[in-house]
């Protein structure tokens, strides 16, 4: 695991410690302005596992400039920070604490502590501001003192604190504390090893043709070979998006291989986002895509076909995940997109067969009840989340009332004409 510091000259004295003690190899990206951040990213992004920033505002300036693809995190100043800034400025510095002003906390947390030491805080001039407008940050400060407003100023801004020094105000620069670095630090590892643990398991995707024997009717021989070459076109270059194999199994089915976080950023790109709107609008063609995860391309490949023969129940056209553990996450990038888990529920099994509605159904209806954050529901909002018409979600929600796993508490009538709308609580 490697990590770059983005970071002035202060602060990184800080953090090397820490680096050392937890054994992380480290590269050291210093500034004196911010002008100078962007390249020196651009130029390591490919050679760090994450980036690891001091302040705020070079993180801003990154995140605004760059689409980074590996994890990053900034320092954020703790009220540890503040104890410790006001105590060398108190007894090293022997300054009185009653009158300055300060622009790196919030105001809360300051009269927070300031009641805590049972100070007064009437003449502490708190700003808080963009971190990327650094000249208004420095005219805040400087105006303040020469108004004699203020004895001296509490700045994070490297930027700010050099400006005053030039000008000989006195100031003094908040730099994160060995608590706050150390806990950033442990989040960017975690964030790190955990994208490491996805990208080592396999994914495999399968697309298949949902009307296939509906082609071959329509169209001759050398015309079905040619739409098999357009889609199989499509999908290479999605393929290429998500940096995947793309394999051509004959008949009607396509393969994708590749690592847990390659193919979902993939499905994140924007140009792979709308391959299944792009087919239909190509080639007269619906298409099933499932996608397998699993510790083995044979565990992978199987739920593959399980998150295929999901999305085809769901009338095809559509995308399904099958994630590890069994649980379900689709149809994908639809605005409902909700995640279940289908397996066997010996509860959810006995009312299936009772009822007769399939247990994938029933535990799709939970989910979808506890998505809407409400202990009622509506044939309307399970027809909206399902992706079912009215009259099917009416027919479900009916079913269930009617062996008392549903039970009907409020009527409401949207409108001056028409059925009234029916809310149901589920009993199971």
């Amino acid at each position: 695991m490697k990590i770059a510091i983005v970071s002035p000259q202060d602060s990184l004295k800080q953090a090397i410690p820490l680096f050392n003690e937890y054994k992380i190899n480290y590269v050291s990206l210093l500034y004196d302005e911010h002008h100078s951040i962007i390249p020196m990213i651009k130029e390591y992004e490919d050679q760090v596992d994450g980036f690891l920033f001091t302040g705020v505002a070079p993180y801003q300036i990154a995140i605004n400039s760059i689409d980074l693809s590996v994890p990053v995190e900034y320092v954020q100043h703790d009220i540890t920070t503040l104890y410790r800034t006001l105590f060398n400025i108190r007894y090293v510095h022997n300054l009185n604490i009653s009158q300055f002003s300060i622009d790196v906390f919030k105001t809360s947390e300051i009269k927070e502590v300031f009641e805590e030491l049972e100070l007064p805080f009437e003449n502490i001039y708190m700003g808080e501001f963009n971190p990327l407008n650094s000249d208004e940050v420095t005219h805040y400060h400087m105006d303040l003192f020469q108004q004699g407003k203020v004895n001296f100023c509490i700045t994070s801004f490297l930027t700010t604190y050099k400006k005053l020094k030039m000008e000989g105000i006195p100031c003094f620069r908040v730099v994160p504390s060995k608590f706050a670095l150390r806990k950033t630090l442990e989040l960017l590892i975690l964030e790190i090893t955990s994208l490491k643990k996805q990208e080592a398991q396999i994914s495999v995707g399968i697309f298949n043709v949902d009307n296939i024997q509906s082609i071959m009717n329509n169209y001759s021989e050398y015309e079905v070979q040619s739409l098999k070459l357009k889609l199989y076109d499509l999908i290479l270059k999605y393929g290429a998006a998500s940096q995947s194999s793309v394999v051509f199994s004959g008949g009607d089915e396509f393969i994708i291989y590749s690592t847990t976080g390659r193919i979902s950023k993939g499905l994140n790109d924007d140009q792979s986002n709308f391959l299944l709107e792009q087919i239909r609008k190509t080639i007269p063609m619906s298409v099933s895509y499932g996608i397998g995860e699993g510790l083995t391309a044979n565990e992978a490949t199987n739920n593959a076909r399980i998150a295929v023969r999901r999305a085809k129940d769901e009338g095809g056209n559509c995308a399904f995940i099958r994630k590890i553990n069994g649980t379900f996450m689709g149809p994908l990038q639809e605005p409902n997109e909700i995640e279940y888990i289908s397996g066997y529920n010996e509860e959810i099994e006995l009312i299936g067969k009772k009822v007769g509605i399939s247990p994938a159904t029933l535990s799709k209806i939970q989910v979808i009840n506890k998505k809407i954050g409400k202990e009622i529901i509506s044939a309307n909002e399970l027809s909206e989340y399902y992706g079912c018409s009215l009259r099917s979600a009416r027919r479900l929600l009916s079913v269930l009332e009617k062996y008392d796993y549903a039970t009907i508490t409020s009527f409401d009538q949207p409108f001056s004409t028409g059925r009234p709308r029916r809310y149901y609580k589920l009993n199971f």
